[in-house]
């Protein structure tokens, strides 16, 4: 684990202080921290994280998190969009191929 942490960049939403800009409207900090402060609205914001990450490591099979629905789900989000981005590269590369121009 050591090794991991050296090596690589691990984020979360809290990491990626992508909500600080949220101290300049006026609303009260503790309605704030409340709000931010349940499992609720951190695990939205994780999972939006986690299906679009580089990498998506969990637990071991024997982990009784592996199983969970939230893991299950973003890793059939995460089938989802390889999917996708498979289907949107295989197209690209026959227009290619025939000469026609990408749509982005």
């Amino acid at each position: 684990m050591k090794f991991l942490n050296s090596s690589l960049n691990l984020n979360t939403w809290v990491s990626t202080r992508a909500l600080d800009y949220l101290h300049l409207y006026p609303v009260k900090s503790e309605q704030l921290q409340e709000e931010l402060g349940g499992s609720g609205i951190q695990g939205i914001f994780d999972k939006l994280l986690l299906t679009k990450a580089d990498y998506f490591i969990a637990g071991p099979k024997e982990c009784c998190r592996y199983s969970s629905t939230y893991t299950w789900n973003v890793i059939e989000e995460r089938r989802n969009l390889l999917r996708q981005n498979n289907r949107k590269n295989k197209k690209n590369r026959k227009n290619d191929k025939n000469g026609k121009k990408r749509k982005k």
